[in-house]
């Protein structure tokens, strides 16, 4: 079956938005001197300023993926994009180092969320034609996107107008452009039960062996204790549990019987 044309239209608005995206990250660090110069900032609070970046990146990369799994690509792709573009909004209106910290850690756990799902979501929308182009673009896109980034803030700080300013909105504009631009995109991911839904099976079912062995009866499972804990309602791997054996062994047991028992 042929590839429809909104999966390949949709693979290329993710490799934009991964672009871009990451380009962003990188629009801030031509304006630092400026802004060091402006509120008279220590070489000490631009490293801050940058090392908080990084904290909210790496934070939001660690559940990113796994988040998207679960609720499914898109969702997760437009908070990402949303904030990032929040995130170059307060930067277009920040007045002080407080202001530029809180704008980087918004900007870091966004494009951790972009990043992690746009990974994945490359993946699934792969071109039948070049399969591997996912893959490498993935691992090239980043890297210029820095470079793009870097380039571009420092041209338009340099010659354009309202340096402080025009990088940003141009640069909010294209992500919201594209956060709309999803609406082409097929999702791939079916939306399942997450790691909150089995810990509430198991609390039940910890709930439902304290009854049994307390000599109590489950009201909602007319078979009992074992029949609710075993009730499945996604694919998921099972939550096993049992019910506590109130069983005892019979009072006549044979030579053969005991002699296991021991």
């Amino acid at each position: 079956m042929q590839q429809s044309a909104r999966s390949v239209a949709g693979f290329w608005i993710l490799a934009a938005m991964l672009l871009v995206s990451v380009a962003s990250s990188a629009v801030p660090s031509p304006i630092y001197p400026v802004y060091a110069a402006e509120w008279h900032l220590t070489p000490l609070m631009l490293t801050g300023v940058f090392a908080i970046y990084v904290a909210g990146l790496l934070a939001s990369l660690l559940i990113a993926g796994r988040l998207s799994d679960h609720v499914g690509r898109k969702p997760v792709l437009v908070a990402g994009g949303l904030g990032v573009a929040l995130s170059l909004g307060l930067f277009a209106i920040a007045d002080g180092v407080g202001a530029l910290i809180v704008d980087r850690i918004v900007q870091g756990v966004s494009v951790g969320l972009l990043i992690g799902a746009l990974g994945a979501a490359l993946i699934d929308n792969s071109l039948e034609r070049h399969p591997t182009l996912a893959g490498v673009l993935n691992g090239v896109i980043p890297p210029i996107a820095l470079a793009t980034g870097a380039m571009s803030s420092g041209a338009l700080v340099q010659w354009g107008p309202a340096p402080e300013q025009l990088v940003y909105l141009v640069f909010g504009a294209l992500l919201v452009l594209l956060v709309l631009a999803l609406f082409v995109v097929p999702e791939q991911v079916q939306r399942r039960p997450g790691r909150s839904v089995l810990c509430a099976r198991r609390s039940a079912c910890r709930g439902a062996r304290v009854d049994s062995s307390a000599g109590s009866s489950v009201p909602s499972s007319p078979a009992g204790p074992s029949a609710a804990c075993s009730s499945r309602s996604s694919p998921r791997p099972s939550v096993r549990c049992s019910a506590s054996r109130t069983t005892s062994r019979p009072a006549h047991s044979s030579p053969s019987s005991r002699a296991s028992v021991h």
